[in-house]
Formats: structure tokens, C-alpha cells, sequence
């Protein structure tokens, strides 16, 4: 096996199109016009998503988790996206649940449809391997102070940059 000493990254995503809502809390509503989950304002809305740690991870390195999302109308405000998550490694126990959010300035906060990228912070990948599982909860935040935008904030994808070393691994469950 040849590895790459120079890593690089890439994504491992979850595109809006491939996420199932919970039945939990509240689920957001499908935009069937423009394609995208609406994350109300004012009402705890929460989504579900799965992802596994391909082989060609750079095992232990950082993942930094993001949200591709547009405003749905031109009213000013920030959007704050969190995320709850736990980490399970084959043969382990689910790791603590940890959160990590963030909101951001909105580009051109007064135009509708614009995509933004609102970065959600660093994952720890050390101690960690390939075909580990992350159990992600995405919510908007609307509770909180910083959440200041009132009308519906459309989820295009979520997604986790990642560095990889080499095109996967030698053997089926370890690098």
C-alpha cells in the first residue's frame, strides 16, 4: 500500500435530499420548490444524520463539520446551527455526547437564496480509525440570542471536511 505523506481533504457528506427526519422534536418541512429542509424560527426543529469514517482517513486527524444553507427571504439576521454528537468505534461503547455550534455573519444578509457555509468547530479524530460512526443531531438553534434571523433557514447539505493519506486501506477494518 502506498500512502501519501502529503494529506488532503476532502468531504464526506449528507446532502438535504438524503436526510430522513426523526419524527423527534419537530421536523422541519421539505422546500419542494427550491429543494432544501426549512429550519423554522422561534420552533426547535432537529435532524438526524449517520456518516462513517472512510478508509482513506487520515486516522486521528481533526474533521471540521459545516452546514451549506440559504435564508429563504431577505430579512436581516444570523442563523446559529449546532450539532450534538457521539463517536463509536467498532466493538465500543458510544462516546459522551459533545456539542459544538456557531453563527456567523451572513452574506448579504438582506437577499434571499444565497448560499452561505456556517462552520461548526473541530472534531477530535484522535484515538480514533477508520469505520468508526458519528451520530450527529443538527439543529437551528431559534432559543438562543444569536439566532437572530425570523424566517426559515433551507439546509442544502451537511458536511465534514476530512484529510486523507491514501485512496483507502490495505485490509477490510484497518489501515
Amino acid at each position: 500500500m502506498t500512502i501519501n505523506t502529503n494529506a488532503v481533504w476532502d468531504d464526506f457528506r449528507a446532502p438535504a435530499t438524503g436526510i430522513n427526519p426523526p419524527g423527534q422534536v419537530s421536523d422541519p418541512d421539505w422546500d419542494t420548490t427550491k429543494l432544501g429542509w426549512l429550519f423554522a424560527a422561534g420552533t426547535p426543529e432537529l435532524i438526524h444524520i449517520i456518516v462513517q469514517l472512510p478508509h482513506e482517513w487520515a486516522i486521528g486527524t481533526e474533521l471540521r463539520p459545516h452546514v451549506h444553507w440559504e435564508k429563504s427571504t431577505s430579512a436581516a439576521g444570523d442563523v446559529l446551527w449546532q450539532i450534538a454528537y457521539q463517536w463509536t468505534g467498532h466493538g465500543e461503547a458510544r462516546t459522551a455526547e459533545a456539542t459544538l455550534s456557531s453563527a456567523t455573519a451572513v452574506i448579504a444578509s438582506d437577499v434571499a437564496d444565497i448560499q452561505q457555509i456556517t462552520p461548526l468547530g473541530v472534531i477530535d479524530g484522535a484515538g480514533r480509525s477508520i469505520s468508526d460512526m458519528l451520530l450527529i443531531k443538527l439543529t437551528r438553534e431559534t432559543g438562543d440570542v444569536a439566532d437572530t434571523y425570523g424566517a426559515d433557514a433551507r439546509l442544502l447539505e451537511f458536511d465534514l471536511h476530512y484529510q486523507s493519506d491514501s485512496g483507502g486501506s490495505s485490509a477490510e477494518f484497518v489501515k
